[in-house]
C-alpha cells in the first residue's frame, strides 16, 4: 500500500513539473528574458550602401540639370518678352538719347581711347538729297529703325569697328531683327572695309556668306531709355586683297562679346562699266 502510495506521489510530481509552464507562463518568459541578449542592429550591405548613393547622387544631378536650364531658358527669353511688352514706337529723332546710351557703351569707350581708330559718322557728311538715295542712311534710319550707327576705322590695317542700334521696326521674329536687313547692314560694312585697301572707290559684291548663331536683339526706342548694353558690334577686317579683288570677313557680336553672325565676302572691281566713287567717309 505505501509503495502505491510513493509511485502516485511520484507520479503527480513529475505531472506538476510538465503543467508548470502553462501554469505560470510568465516564470519562463522572464527567465528567458533576463537571460539572452539583446540582438544587435544589422548593419546594411555594401550593395545597398552603394545603391542609395548612386541615387543622391541622381538626385543632386537632376536639380542641377532643371536649374541650369531654367537660367538658360530665361537668359533667352526674357529680352523677347521686354520686347514685346514695350509701347508702339513713335517717330521721334530721339539722337541725343541714343549718343548718351552710346557715351557709356563699353565698346564705345574702349575704341575712343585708342589712338590707333579713327572715329566717323557715315551719314553726317551726306546731304538730304543724297541721304534719302542711300537705303540704310535714309529709309531705314531713324527712331525704331537704325538708330544709331558709328564707324572706327583701325588707320594701320583698314579694319573697322561698327557699333549700332537696331530698332523694333526692323525685326522679323518679334523682338529679333530681321536676317535679311542683317546682311544688308554687314553687306555694306564689309564692302566699306574692301575700299579702305583697294586702290579705287568702287567695287560690288561678288559673294557674300552669313552664318547666323544667334538671334539679334531689337533695341528699345528713345522714350523707353535704350540701355548702353543694347547696342551690338560689327568687327570687319581683309584677309587678303589685290588691286581688283579683297577678301573681306566679318563677325556680328552683342554687348557681351557673344558672336551673333559670322560672314565672309568677296568684292571685285568691276570691269567694262565704272560705278560713280563713293566719298570716302561713307
Amino acid at each position: 500500500m505505501s509503495r502505491i502510495f510513493r509511485s502516485g506521489i511520484a507520479r503527480s510530481r513529475i505531472h506538476t513539473q510538465q503543467l508548470s509552464p502553462l501554469l505560470n507562463p510568465y516564470a519562463h518568459r522572464s527567465l528567458t528574458t533576463a537571460t539572452s541578449a539583446p540582438p544587435l542592429p544589422k548593419s546594411p550591405s555594401p550593395r545597398r550602401a552603394l545603391w542609395y548613393a548612386r541615387l543622391g547622387v541622381a538626385f543632386v544631378a537632376h536639380g542641377l540639370f532643371w536649374s541650369f536650364l531654367g537660367t538658360y531658358i530665361a537668359e533667352q527669353t526674357i529680352p523677347f518678352a521686354r520686347a514685346l511688352q514695350s509701347p508702339s514706337i513713335t517717330d521721334s529723332d530721339g539722337t541725343a538719347v541714343f549718343e548718351r546710351a552710346a557715351d557709356n557703351n563699353a565698346t564705345v569707350k574702349i575704341l575712343r581711347s585708342n589712338p590707333d581708330y579713327e572715329e566717323m559718322n557715315p551719314w553726317n557728311t551726306l546731304t538730304d538729297e543724297r541721304r534719302e538715295k542711300i537705303l540704310t542712311a535714309g529709309l531705314l534710319a531713324g527712331n525704331g529703325k537704325i538708330q544709331y550707327i558709328r564707324v572706327w576705322v583701325n588707320r594701320n590695317d583698314g579694319s573697322t569697328v561698327l557699333v549700332l542700334g537696331l530698332g523694333r521696326k526692323l525685326t522679323g521674329y518679334p523682338g529679333t531683327i530681321h536676317g535679311g536687313l542683317i546682311a544688308t547692314i554687314i553687306d555694306e560694312a564689309l564692302g566699306r572695309t574692301a575700299l579702305n585697301v583697294l586702290p579705287t572707290r568702287n567695287v560690288v559684291t561678288a559673294k557674300l556668306t552669313l552664318t547666323y548663331k544667334r538671334p539679334t536683339i531689337a533695341q528699345r526706342p528713345s522714350e523707353l531709355r535704350p540701355s548702353p548694353k543694347e547696342f551690338v558690334v560689327l568687327r570687319t577686317w581683309v584677309v587678303e586683297h589685290t588691286d581688283y579683288k579683297a577678301i573681306v570677313q566679318g563677325r556680328l557680336e552683342d554687348d557681351e562679346g557673344r558672336t551673333l553672325v559670322e560672314s565672309d565676302a568677296v568684292f571685285v572691281v568691276p570691269k567694262g562699266w565704272k560705278l560713280a566713287e563713293l566719298p570716302r567717309e561713307v
